[in-house]
């Protein structure tokens, strides 16, 4: 179930068994600077060997009333940001220690795309025990020579995550 792999793509999977062994490839046509599968329960299920993680951590947010320490769950928060919630928690949606800020939710399969100030974004979808993270990077070129970019990104993560709910997961 955990499994590292070199490059996070175009998933060959069957079944869970294929995420354990084969180099998955998220980043095949490099759509995604970084990538994983994350199981509900938190664990890396297969990750790019650059992934940032999705950790737990405090972090000082400045609000009306000043500053304030809170909890920030960045598993919990791209969970709950592929169901649609905008504002997952009071830091809202942090992947590897940084903010990305809502873009869009396609409800009939659990898409979300972020963006990131500065410039480039995120993708997660959901599948029903695990979701897919591709993370892209404005100033990365893909294998075609233009420009990561959400479309990509996202069509990317949505093929990952559909070849994982066809083998039941």
């Amino acid at each position: 179930k955990n499994g590292s792999v070199e490059r996070l793509g175009l998933l060959h999977l069957a079944d869970l068994e294929s995420v354990q062994r084969e180099k998955a490839d998220l980043h095949e046509d490099e759509c995604v600077e970084h990538g994983a599968i994350i199981g509900n329960d938190g664990s890396p299920w297969a990750t790019t060997s650059n992934f940032p993680g999705l950790s737990e951590y405090d972090f000082e947010l400045d609000s009306i009333e000043g500053k304030q320490m809170i909890k920030v769950n960045e598993h919990k928060a791209a969970m709950a940001a592929a169901a649609g919630n905008r504002n997952p928690s009071a830091a809202g949606v942090r992947l590897g220690g940084h903010k990305y800020v809502f873009g869009t939710h396609d409800p009939s399969c659990n898409l979300v795309t972020l963006t990131k100030q500065g410039g480039g974004g995120a993708s997660i979808m959901k599948t029903k025990n695990a979701i897919v993270v591709g993370i892209w990077n404005k100033d990365a070129l893909m294998t075609n020579n233009m420009n990561q970019n959400t479309g990509d990104c996202a069509m990317r993560v949505e093929l990952v995550a559909n070849k994982l709910k066809e083998a039941g997961y």
